[in-house]
């Protein structure tokens, strides 16, 4: 990033934002999302992390109401942007105070505090602040009630710099990733401090990202924004932008709107899916590594996706069933964060290495589209570790596809396939009406975003995967296992036939129509679906 003209130095000063208010200006106002709760969070105050020049920094720390988990709070590092005078203290202001009682009241901790950014050429004091305000909070994680090993950094406006750490070192302990109108670079001179920068020195794994970006920012931010995120997907990274076309610099603060409301809102779930979620990788065994994730205690889930989205296509019933039940979701091979596919494998086998590295002795198997289909097969395979199945507009092998099956989907990659663009595909399919109904909007933009954020579940090999020795249709009167299928009425009618056939072999199964609803109820209808899914899981009637 080229030195910032003084008309445009809110690239690293935050002038009605989380940073920096103008010399005679009031302090920037509260958030503008609320949630139930934030009267009854725990706050700490004025605590003390390190001295510099002389002077005391010190942090404020918003926890849950409650008492703390075993092994503590996951926690939030919100950094201010700037610069600021040295006697300023964003972390009082009422912003900072908003955003960490919402964070704790939403279950993660949150952290506003004091570091050195007098002026655009001190990033380094100031990094040098963040790593030992994050040393003292792992540290001292214990007495604090925090989990040491899940850190969230959030860097509003001219605090972006301050992620470089995130992306040049990629901490284990730093889960994911927030930025809030940020410059994602740095004046020259000092690369050590641009995310960009440190991004393309790659390659290696970096934590999961969400960006903010207001359409009607200044220019120099969404230049860095925009050249983020176009190397973070050509890298293949998890990076989730939330682009509010109308939103202004410091639309969080200032601008009361839905659509303000929502990107923070959504911010807020990413960072309690990335932060209060157990996560890993799996050997498959031939050099592969498979991610997963799990949350919550009792009865043991898995949750297997489609063939076009991944494992984050369940986040409409990742709080709603993990309060019930230990849930299990994964990316399989070519999709999310998984590894690619290099040479012929099962996914029967990953699913097994999977179960077995988690040490699930029997699970019950929710799985959606061609995850209907792993899961049926995984039911003939391993009958004894399957305690009920729910299939979610399944397929089933053995059973072919109409004429009119395989022209949609010839249309829909036909852009990817005659000229590589990936993003006409992922318009094809965010437009498809069988995959979500007429109406059913806001998930048409969810899956849009998912595979925008994750082109590659489109682009990898699929002719790898080992098919099965025989056929499950066939097979299908040897599984004895209480079976659920859901399907949405609008559902292309393939799907509807498939169903019948699976209901029609399995003894005892149901079928459950959703209606509004097409090819993913899990998007479209999440209540509907959790409630259908909960009673059948718990042996009642859906």
């Amino acid at each position: 990033m080229s030195h910032l003209p003084t008309a445009a130095a809110c690239a690293f000063l935050l002038v009605v934002s989380a940073g920096c208010a103008p010399p005679g200006d009031d302090p920037p106002g509260r958030v503008v999302y609320r949630v139930a709760g934030t009267d009854k969070v725990g706050v700490k105050k004025d605590l003390v992390y390190k001295k510099a020049g002389g002077s005391e920094l010190r942090f404020d720390l918003y926890l849950p109401a409650g008492d703390a988990p075993e092994g503590g709070h996951p926690v939030v590092v919100l950094i201010h942007g700037g610069p600021v005078p040295p006697e300023v203290r964003p972390r009082v202001w009422p912003a900072f105070e908003s955003y960490g009682r919402l964070l704790a009241a939403s279950g993660v901790a949150a952290v506003a505090f004091d570091y050195r950014f007098p002026s655009e050429k001190s990033l380094a004091d100031g990094a040098a602040d963040v790593a030992d305000l994050i040393a003292h909070l792992r540290g001292r994680a214990k007495d604090l009630g925090l989990a040491g090993g899940r850190i969230g950094l959030w860097a509003f406006s001219g605090g972006g710099p301050q992620l470089s750490l995130a992306i040049r070192e990629a901490p284990a302990y730093v889960r994911c990733v927030v930025s809030f109108y940020a410059p994602l670079d740095a004046p020259p001179g000092q690369p050590r401090y641009s995310p960009l920068v440190q991004l393309r020195a790659g390659p290696k794994a970096i934590p999961p990202v969400f960006i903010a970006r207001a359409g009607k920012d200044f220019p120099e931010i969404n230049r860095s924004v925009d050249a983020f995120v176009a190397e973070a997907r050509k890298q293949k990274h998890p990076v989730e932008v939330a682009d509010y076309p109308d939103g202004v610099h410091g639309f969080d603060l200032v601008t009361d709107t839905d659509e303000s409301r929502a990107v923070v809102a959504g911010a807020v779930a990413f960072v309690r899916r990335h932060l209060l979620t157990e996560s890993g990788l799996v050997e498959s065994g031939d050099g592969a590594r498979l991610y997963y994730e799990v949350r919550g205690a009792g009865p043991a889930v898995v949750l297997i996706h489609d063939g076009l989205l991944h494992g984050e296509c369940w986040d409409g019933q990742w709080d709603a069933l993990s309060k019930e039940y230990k849930l299990v979701r994964y990316d399989r091979r070519g999709y999310g964060r998984s590894s690619a596919p290099a040479k012929p494998y099962s996914d029967v086998e990953d699913l097994d290495r999977l179960v077995r590295h988690l040490g699930l002795t029997r699970a019950s198997l929710v799985g959606s589209s061609a995850g209907g289909n792993l899961a049926i097969q995984y039911a003939l395979a391993h009958p004894a570790a399957v305690e009920r199945l729910v299939l979610v507009g399944p397929v089933v092998s053995g059973l072919g596809f109409s004429d009119h099956f395989r022209a949609r989907n010839r249309a829909a990659f036909r852009p990817l396939a005659e000229r590589g663009d990936v993003k006409a595909a992922i318009a094809n399919w965010a437009a498809d009406p069988y995959l979500t109904a007429p109406g059913s909007d806001a998930a048409r933009k969810r899956l849009r975003e998912l595979l925008e954020a994750n082109p590659h579940n489109l682009t990898h090999r699929d002719d790898l995967q080992t098919p099965p020795r025989q056929p499950a249709l066939g097979r299908l009167g040897e599984i004895k296992t209480p079976t659920l299928v859901l399907v949405g009425e609008a559902d292309i009618p393939d799907v509807h036939a498939h169903c019948g056939a699976i209901q029609a072999g399995v003894a005892g199964s149901k079928r459950v129509v959703v209606g509004k609803a097409g090819h993913l109820p899990y998007l479209e209808r999440p209540d509907e679906f959790n409630r259908l899914v909960s009673e059948f899981l718990g042996g009642r009637k859906p």
